[in-house]
C-alpha cells in the first residue's frame, strides 16, 4: 500500500515537473512568433529590401500619376516629392474628364521608411495645381533606405460620380522611392504656396521646351528622308528611260511609294510645326502671366 502511494506522490511530482517545462517551452516559441511578426512590421534589413522606385501609379482610365521629382535636407530630415497628373507625359495633358474628376478630388498621404524602425513621420500635401502636386514628409532618418508615401483621393462632393473612383470609395496609392533616388537639397525647405506655383511656372516651360525640341528633331529626320526620297525618285526616273515596258511598271510602283512617304512625312512635319508654334504660344502666355 505504502509503494502505491509513493509512486503515485512520484508520478504527480513528474507531473509537476513536466508542466512547467512544457508551459516554457511554448512561451519561449511564442516569443519567437512575436518577435518574427515584430520584425515584419519594423521591415526587412537594408540588405534584403527587394523594392522598385515607383515612377508612375495609373488612377482611372488612361490618367497617371507621375513622380516628378525627389530631394531630401538630411540636416532637417525633410523630404519632397512632386507629383504630376496627366494622361500623357506632358505636364498639363489632361482630358475634360480626367479634370472634371480631379475637380472633385482630394489628397491626403502618409508615410513611412521601409527598413528601419517605425517613426511618426508628419505628412502634408500641397495641391499647387489641378495636375501638380507636392508631398512633404518630416522627421525622415538619415539612413532611411527607402520610403513609402501612401498618396489618398477621396471625393469632395459625394453627390458626384468619378471616373477615378467608380465605385465611390477613397483610393490610396502606394509610391516606394529608395533613398538614392532623391536628389540631396541641402536647402530644401517648406516653401510658400507663391514660390511653389512659380516653381511649377518653371516645370511647365520646361516640359513645353523639352516638347519643342523632341518636335523639332523630328521634322529634321522627317526632312532628311523626304530628301533621300528625291534622290531615290531622280535616279529611278533617269533608269526608267533606258527599261524595258515591265521593269518601267515596277520603277514607277517604286517612285509611287517614295513619293507616297514624301507626302506623308511633309504632313508629319505640318502637324508638328502647328505643334511647336502652339507651344510658343502657351510659353508666350505663361511668361506674360508671371510678369
Amino acid at each position: 500500500m505504502a509503494k502505491k502511494k509513493d509512486k503515485e506522490i512520484d508520478k504527480h511530482y513528474k507531473k509537476g515537473r513536466v508542466q512547467p517545462l512544457l508551459l516554457g517551452i511554448a512561451g519561449f516559441l511564442l516569443l519567437c512568433l512575436f518577435v518574427s511578426i515584430g520584425a515584419g512590421f519594423v521591415g526587412p534589413r537594408t540588405a534584403n529590401i527587394q523594392l522598385t522606385n515607383v515612377t508612375s501609379v495609373p488612377v482611372g482610365s488612361g490618367t497617371g500619376i507621375q513622380v516628378y521629382g525627389k530631394k531630401y535636407n538630411p540636416k532637417t530630415q525633410l523630404y519632397r516629392m512632386e507629383l504630376v497628373i496627366s494622361d500623357t507625359d506632358e505636364i498639363g495633358g489632361m482630358s475634360a474628364q480626367a479634370v472634371k474628376d480631379m475637380a472633385n478630388i482630394k489628397f491626403s498621404a502618409d508615410a513611412g521608411t521601409i527598413g528601419q524602425h517605425d517613426q511618426p513621420l508628419v505628412t502634408t500635401v500641397e495641391q499647387v495645381a489641378d495636375d501638380y502636386l507636392v508631398v512633404y514628409v518630416r522627421n525622415v532618418p538619415a539612413e532611411y533606405v527607402a520610403i513609402r508615401v501612401n498618396l489618398k483621393l477621396s471625393r469632395k462632393n459625394k453627390l458626384l460620380e468619378n471616373t477615378m473612383m467608380p465605385d465611390g470609395k477613397p483610393l490610396t496609392l502606394a509610391i516606394d522611392a529608395k533613398q538614392n533616388s532623391a536628389k540631396p537639397g541641402k536647402q530644401l525647405a517648406i516653401e510658400s504656396p507663391t514660390r511653389l506655383r512659380a516653381n511649377y511656372r518653371a516645370y511647365q516651360l520646361k516640359d513645353w521646351q523639352e516638347q519643342i525640341q523632341v518636335l523639332a528633331k523630328a521634322n529634321l529626320s522627317l526632312q532628311a528622308d523626304i530628301t533621300q526620297n528625291k534622290k531615290l525618285t531622280k535616279k529611278l526616273r533617269a533608269e526608267m528611260k533606258q527599261q524595258a515596258a515591265e521593269d518601267q511598271t515596277k520603277t514607277q510602283s517604286q517612285i509611287d511609294s517614295y513619293e507616297s512617304t514624301t507626302e506623308q512625312d511633309k504632313s508629319r512635319i505640318n502637324g508638328n510645326n502647328d505643334q511647336i508654334r502652339a507651344l510658343k504660344e502657351r510659353i508666350a502666355k505663361l511668361k506674360q502671366s508671371a510678369e
